[in-house]
């Protein structure tokens, strides 16, 4: 009707609308003129509807140009990738033709591996459904570290967060044993802790730790070669877990148990995250631990250990558990103890540290003293290199051994007795820490060292200011008043010191004090 009408586009749709009581617009109409020569009368067909639900008319660039802004951990929003792409390609449908995309096109899983961090995707991936139906007490043991999400007073009065390391019984959920340090844990309270539950329990067959450096140290690890490895000497099995999987750490429930039923008792509880800090922790730390209600490191330390105890004998909701404590577990599961000869010497050896010196003339260096042994027994040694065994918990003692056949040489101490004689490696560290602290604190006040020349510099300044000085004080001197004192003392001695002067020349031995006599004969003048 358009083309045979002869008029122009909008006298047209002014007077069709008119005629039939429609509100067709300019655009509309151009836009089915276009579509008529681009693609005949197919194109004219109206693909609204029930019949094309599901399809799009977002073109496959838009939509991959689209998903390349939209699938990244940057989390950008649909209006956001949105408006970008429509820079690229203008003729786009609306947004929420996107939004609608996004919905039926892009799963959940995807949204998780492109948008979140990969450890979200892996936990959401399949996982082997472990049983602990077919394994015994003592078959498997497994390590973690904690960071404790409430605050206590440290030894030296400075508000911290505490470090927790437990080994823990896999089929019992058993806590066989744990220790809280100041600082982050290491190998070291590793071994410590495994030698106080190896005493106690038994040696594991099996020790299920994640992948962290500290556990994969050549004084623990059975995939490192050296003889003094502490799974491969005791015959244990080293397990790693699967690195950022949360189905792979069963200490993690403790944990989470740990938090919720006693760091929430008090009132330092700050929480993992320090935006959802309670208002009696939301101040700096050196604020808090000026607080009354803080606890002291030993007070957080003791109730734990009431808490662990009480954590053991509880009964158990957990999977595979019966409802049984942990403790029933254990024992009933317990059907073989394995165990060495001098078990306690053995173990404190073995889960002690070793490390590489040099012997000198004072000894062996270690943690900044000399250790050495009175009989000699050091001195084929000197210059050569030996490994030296100790317990981090105790320094009062050490072991040398031979570096090639690892035979025992002697026991030394140290050389120097202080009063840290019985001081731990975690107090060694202390102390160096707060002496780089002190250093880095002097070093900001360092004082420019000034050359010889720039001296003589400020001592000629100094001394033209002074005779300056000089000059303007001998100046003003003319213009000041002198105000003479007089009274009758300062007369009194005036008279007494001439009179001294005058018979100083010819006064005899015997001659009584003259001053003396002037004082006795004026005392209560001069009071």
């Amino acid at each position: 009707m358009f083309q045979s009408s002869g008029k122009s586009g909008k006298r047209f749709i002014d007077d069709y609308n008119a005629e039939n009581s429609e509100t067709i617009s300019l655009n509309q109409l151009y836009d089915w003129q276009k579509r008529l020569k681009k693609g005949g009368l197919p194109a004219l067909v109206d693909t609204r509807g029930a019949h094309t639900r599901g399809k799009s008319s977002i073109s496959d660039e838009a939509w991959s140009l689209f998903c390349d802004l939209y699938l990244t951990q940057q989390k950008r929003s649909i209006a956001l990738c949105y408006g970008l792409v429509k820079a690229e390609y203008p003729d786009i449908p609306s947004v929420s033709a996107f939004e609608r995309r996004v919905k039926t096109d892009l799963p959940e899983l995807v949204l998780l591996r492109y948008r979140e961090p990969i450890k979200k995707f892996k936990d959401a991936l399949p996982y082997h459904i472990r049983t602990k139906k077919d394994i015994d007490s003592n078959d498997t043991w497994s390590s973690d570290h904690h960071t404790c999400d409430t605050l206590v007073l440290d030894k030296r009065g400075k508000s911290v967060r505490l470090t927790l390391t437990v080994i823990v019984d896999i089929r019992s959920t058993k806590i066989l044993s744990f220790k809280f340090r100041a600082s982050p844990g290491d190998t070291s309270v590793i071994k410590m802790c495994l030698r106080d539950a190896m005493i106690e329990f038994g040696i594991p067959k099996e020790f299920y730790t994640d992948n962290g450096k500290d556990y994969k140290s050549k004084e623990l690890s059975s995939g490192e070669e050296s003889d003094l490895t502490l799974t491969e000497v005791l015959g244990i099995k080293q397990i790693f877990a699967q690195p950022y999987h949360g189905q792979s750490k069963p200490v993690e429930r403790f944990f989470r148990t740990f938090e919720e039923s006693y760091g929430k008792l008090f009132k330092t509880y700050a929480g993992s995250n320090a935006v959802n800090r309670t208002d009696a922790t939301r101040m700096t730390n050196k604020q808090l631990a000026k607080q009354s209600y803080i606890p002291t490191m030993d007070e957080y330390i003791s109730h734990a250990a009431d808490f662990v105890d009480q954590y053991n004998s509880s009964a158990s909701t957990a999977d595979e558990m019966d409802g049984k404590s942990p403790n029933e577990v254990y024992r009933e599961n317990l059907h073989c103890k394995r165990v060495v000869k001098g078990m306690e010497n053995v173990l404190s050896r073995l889960c002690g540290r070793f490390e590489e010196r040099t012997v000198q003339r004072n000894g062996v260096s270690l943690l900044h003293n000399f250790y050495y042994n009175d009989s000699g027994a050091l001195l084929p040694y000197f210059g050569k290199r030996v490994i030296v065994n100790y317990d981090p918990e105790d320094l009062s003692e050490m072991l040398i051994l031979d570096k090639e056949t690892k035979r025992f040489i002697c026991r030394v101490r140290p050389k120097a007795i202080t009063p840290f004689r019985r001081a731990t490696e975690e107090d060694i560290k202390t102390v160096k820490r707060e002496q780089r602290n002190v250093y880095d604190y002097v070093n900001g006040y360092k004082p420019h060292r000034t050359t010889n020349s720039e001296i003589m510099s400020l001592v000629a300044k100094k001394q033209l200011l002074e005779r300056n000085f000089e000059e303007q004080s001998q100046d003003g001197k003319d213009e000041i008043e002198t105000e003479i004192i007089e009274t009758p003392i300062i007369e009194a001695v005036n008279n007494a010191v001439e009179k001294s002067v005058k018979a100083e020349a010819h006064v005899d031995e015997d001659d009584e004090d003259f001053f003396l006599t002037y004082y006795n004969d004026n005392k209560e003048d001069f009071a």
